[in-house]
């Protein structure tokens, strides 16, 4: 009898974050897009990575 869990049961918190990373590149691509699109200069290489990143904490703040 195996009793080793299988992958979805070992590291359900691997969706959790793939998802919100997902949130995170569409937040990242809209704020650069929009405040490149009004003109600003910016490190825009610097900032999607910072929005990105924002996201990420999220899934530990609701207690995931």
């Amino acid at each position: 009898m195996d009793i080793s869990p299988t992958r979805s049961q070992a590291h359900p918190w691997i969706w959790i974050v793939s998802i919100w990373f997902g949130f995170g590149l569409i937040g990242a691509t809209q704020t650069v897009f929009v405040m490149r699109g009004e003109g600003m200069q910016h490190a825009w290489v610097r900032l999607f990575v910072t929005s990105v990143l924002s996201f990420l904490p999220w899934p530990w703040q609701r207690g995931w």
